[in-house]
Protein backbone atom coordinates (compact mmCIF):
# COMPACT_ATOMS: atom_id res chain seq x y z
CA UNK A 1 0.00 0.00 0.00
CA UNK A 2 1.22 3.67 -0.35
CA UNK A 3 -0.29 6.68 1.06
CA UNK A 4 0.39 10.47 -1.21
CA UNK A 5 -0.03 13.26 0.23
CA UNK A 6 -1.25 16.04 -2.52
CA UNK A 7 -2.20 18.82 -0.06
CA UNK A 8 0.72 21.04 0.16
CA UNK A 9 -1.05 23.30 2.53
CA UNK A 10 -2.11 20.75 5.40
CA UNK A 11 0.07 20.08 8.58
CA UNK A 12 1.62 16.75 6.48
CA UNK A 13 0.44 12.95 6.50
CA UNK A 14 4.26 12.38 8.51
CA UNK A 15 2.77 14.39 11.74
CA UNK A 16 -0.53 13.12 11.50
CA UNK A 17 0.31 9.48 11.45
CA UNK A 18 2.64 10.10 13.98
CA UNK A 19 6.36 9.35 11.44
CA UNK A 20 7.38 12.99 11.20
CA UNK A 21 10.88 12.35 11.70
CA UNK A 22 10.98 8.95 9.61
CA UNK A 23 13.69 9.14 7.19
CA UNK A 24 13.46 8.93 3.82
CA UNK A 25 12.77 11.19 0.18
CA UNK A 26 9.94 13.86 0.60
CA UNK A 27 7.93 15.96 -2.37
CA UNK A 28 11.26 18.05 -2.47
CA UNK A 29 12.78 15.21 -3.60
CA UNK A 30 10.42 13.97 -6.80
CA UNK A 31 9.44 17.28 -7.41
CA UNK A 32 11.52 17.05 -10.85
CA UNK A 33 10.95 13.43 -11.41
CA UNK A 34 8.83 12.73 -14.83
CA UNK A 35 8.19 9.33 -17.17
CA UNK A 36 8.89 5.53 -15.60
CA UNK A 37 9.80 5.14 -12.33
CA UNK A 38 10.85 1.43 -10.71
CA UNK A 39 8.20 0.97 -7.55
CA UNK A 40 10.79 -1.24 -5.97
CA UNK A 41 13.65 1.90 -6.24
CA UNK A 42 11.21 4.37 -5.15
CA UNK A 43 9.80 2.79 -2.25
CA UNK A 44 13.59 2.09 -1.05
CA UNK A 45 13.65 5.73 -0.67
CA UNK A 46 10.16 6.34 1.01
CA UNK A 47 9.62 6.61 4.87
CA UNK A 48 7.51 4.21 5.90
CA UNK A 49 4.56 4.02 8.45
CA UNK A 50 3.45 0.83 9.82
CA UNK A 51 4.62 -1.02 6.66
CA UNK A 52 2.78 1.72 4.63
CA UNK A 53 5.12 3.74 2.20
CA UNK A 54 4.51 7.48 2.49
CA UNK A 55 5.03 10.10 0.34
CA UNK A 56 4.55 14.00 2.38
CA UNK A 57 5.80 16.68 2.30
CA UNK A 58 8.95 18.31 3.99
CA UNK A 59 8.07 21.10 6.61
CA UNK A 60 8.29 24.81 5.72
CA UNK A 61 6.68 26.13 2.68
CA UNK A 62 5.83 23.68 -0.16
CA UNK A 63 4.26 24.19 -3.69
CA UNK A 64 1.52 22.16 -5.48
CA UNK A 65 3.12 19.04 -7.24
CA UNK A 66 3.50 19.64 -10.72
CA UNK A 67 1.89 17.64 -13.11
CA UNK A 68 4.64 15.14 -14.15
CA UNK A 69 5.91 14.15 -11.04
CA UNK A 70 2.25 13.36 -9.74
CA UNK A 71 1.89 11.36 -12.55
CA UNK A 72 5.16 9.73 -12.48
CA UNK A 73 4.89 8.56 -8.80
CA UNK A 74 1.45 7.73 -9.37
CA UNK A 75 1.77 5.07 -12.05
CA UNK A 76 4.98 3.99 -10.22
CA UNK A 77 2.99 2.85 -7.00
CA UNK A 78 -0.35 1.95 -9.09
CA UNK A 79 2.71 -1.01 -10.80
CA UNK A 80 4.00 -2.13 -7.67
CA UNK A 81 1.19 -2.01 -5.14
CA UNK A 82 -2.45 -3.45 -4.43
CA UNK A 83 -3.60 -0.14 -3.22
CA UNK A 84 -2.82 4.02 -3.25
CA UNK A 85 -4.49 5.81 -1.71
CA UNK A 86 -4.19 9.81 -2.13
CA UNK A 87 -5.03 12.59 0.26
CA UNK A 88 -6.37 15.58 -1.44
CA UNK A 89 -6.29 19.29 -0.31
CA UNK A 90 -9.66 21.60 -0.94
CA UNK A 91 -7.88 23.23 -3.82
CA UNK A 92 -7.57 20.82 -7.20
CA UNK A 93 -4.21 22.23 -7.78
CA UNK A 94 -2.43 20.42 -11.08
CA UNK A 95 -1.24 17.79 -9.02
CA UNK A 96 -4.73 17.18 -7.49
CA UNK A 97 -6.10 16.91 -11.21
CA UNK A 98 -3.60 14.62 -12.16
CA UNK A 99 -4.33 11.97 -9.37
CA UNK A 100 -7.73 12.26 -9.73
CA UNK A 101 -8.10 11.96 -13.59
CA UNK A 102 -6.41 8.16 -12.24
CA UNK A 103 -8.27 7.53 -9.42
CA UNK A 104 -11.18 4.97 -9.72
CA UNK A 105 -13.51 5.76 -5.95
CA UNK A 106 -12.95 9.73 -4.17
CA UNK A 107 -14.11 9.77 -0.71
CA UNK A 108 -15.41 13.42 -0.07
CA UNK A 109 -15.48 13.64 3.68
CA UNK A 110 -18.32 15.63 4.81
CA UNK A 111 -18.71 16.88 8.68
CA UNK A 112 -22.54 16.60 9.41
CA UNK A 113 -23.19 20.07 9.72
CA UNK A 114 -24.63 22.65 7.58
CA UNK A 115 -22.25 24.79 7.01
CA UNK A 116 -20.20 21.92 5.87
CA UNK A 117 -22.62 20.72 3.63
CA UNK A 118 -23.02 23.71 2.01
CA UNK A 119 -18.91 24.52 1.27
CA UNK A 120 -19.09 20.30 -0.02
CA UNK A 121 -21.71 21.25 -2.39
CA UNK A 122 -19.56 23.58 -4.09
CA UNK A 123 -17.11 21.34 -4.78
CA UNK A 124 -18.89 18.09 -5.17
CA UNK A 125 -19.83 19.11 -9.06
CA UNK A 126 -15.93 19.73 -10.05
CA UNK A 127 -15.37 16.29 -8.35
CA UNK A 128 -17.69 14.78 -10.26
CA UNK A 129 -16.59 15.99 -13.38
CA UNK A 130 -12.94 14.30 -13.27
CA UNK A 131 -14.21 10.79 -11.46
CA UNK A 132 -16.34 8.32 -12.05
CA UNK A 133 -17.05 6.77 -8.71
CA UNK A 134 -17.56 10.02 -5.97
CA UNK A 135 -18.97 8.76 -2.47
CA UNK A 136 -19.62 10.89 0.44
CA UNK A 137 -18.59 9.78 4.06
CA UNK A 138 -20.20 11.73 6.62
CA UNK A 139 -18.66 12.34 10.14
CA UNK A 140 -20.61 13.05 12.91
CA UNK A 141 -23.92 11.73 11.56
CA UNK A 142 -27.11 12.75 14.49
CA UNK A 143 -30.71 12.68 14.38
CA UNK A 144 -31.26 16.06 13.67
CA UNK A 145 -28.65 15.52 10.33
CA UNK A 146 -28.46 11.76 9.15
CA UNK A 147 -25.57 10.71 6.87
CA UNK A 148 -28.37 10.09 4.31
CA UNK A 149 -30.31 13.50 4.39
CA UNK A 150 -26.02 14.77 3.68
CA UNK A 151 -25.82 12.17 0.67
CA UNK A 152 -29.06 13.42 -0.98
CA UNK A 153 -28.40 17.21 -0.37
CA UNK A 154 -24.95 16.70 -2.27
CA UNK A 155 -26.56 13.77 -4.70
CA UNK A 156 -23.77 10.93 -4.20
CA UNK A 157 -24.09 7.75 -2.78
CA UNK A 158 -23.13 7.37 0.66
CA UNK A 159 -19.94 5.07 1.52
CA UNK A 160 -20.33 5.35 5.54
CA UNK A 161 -20.77 7.60 8.61
CA UNK A 162 -17.85 7.63 10.97
CA UNK A 163 -19.30 8.29 14.62
CA UNK A 164 -17.40 10.51 16.46
CA UNK A 165 -14.15 9.56 18.72
CA UNK A 166 -13.96 11.92 21.43
CA UNK A 167 -10.05 9.96 22.39
CA UNK A 168 -8.65 10.98 18.63
CA UNK A 169 -7.96 14.63 19.54
CA UNK A 170 -5.67 13.16 22.26
CA UNK A 171 -4.56 10.28 20.50
CA UNK A 172 -3.48 12.87 17.83
CA UNK A 173 -2.14 15.46 20.10
CA UNK A 174 0.13 12.49 21.47
CA UNK A 175 1.87 11.87 18.19
CA UNK A 176 0.56 8.35 17.93
CA UNK A 177 -0.96 6.75 14.71
CA UNK A 178 -4.78 7.41 14.73
CA UNK A 179 -7.20 4.01 14.03
CA UNK A 180 -5.52 1.57 15.83
CA UNK A 181 -7.68 0.90 18.37
CA UNK A 182 -10.04 -2.15 17.69
CA UNK A 183 -13.60 -0.45 18.25
CA UNK A 184 -12.08 3.11 16.51
CA UNK A 185 -14.93 4.41 14.41
CA UNK A 186 -12.27 5.49 11.75
CA UNK A 187 -10.71 1.96 12.08
CA UNK A 188 -14.32 -0.22 11.19
CA UNK A 189 -15.08 2.32 8.63
CA UNK A 190 -11.34 2.16 6.84
CA UNK A 191 -11.16 -1.54 6.98
CA UNK A 192 -14.60 -2.08 6.03
CA UNK A 193 -14.23 0.19 2.51
CA UNK A 194 -10.45 -0.70 1.84
CA UNK A 195 -12.28 -4.55 1.80
CA UNK A 196 -14.32 -3.34 -0.59
CA UNK A 197 -11.93 -1.51 -2.66
CA UNK A 198 -9.20 -4.12 -2.38
CA UNK A 199 -12.39 -6.63 -4.01
CA UNK A 200 -12.86 -5.02 -6.59
CA UNK A 201 -10.34 -4.72 -9.73
CA UNK A 202 -8.10 -1.97 -10.05
CA UNK A 203 -8.51 0.37 -7.41
CA UNK A 204 -7.30 3.62 -6.30
CA UNK A 205 -8.44 5.95 -3.95
CA UNK A 206 -8.70 9.36 -3.34
CA UNK A 207 -9.48 11.29 -0.33
CA UNK A 208 -10.31 14.93 0.74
Amino acid sequence: MALIDADPLGSGLGLLLGGDHAGGARWGDLVERQGRMSWPALRETLPEISGVALITWEHGPAQPVPTAAMRAVLASAARGTDLVVVDLSRGLDTGAEEALRRTTVALLTVPADVHAVMSAARIAPRLSDRVADLRVVVRGASPALPAETVARALGLPLSGDIAPDPGLNRILERGDIPATRPKSPLRRFASDFVADICAAPDGMEADR
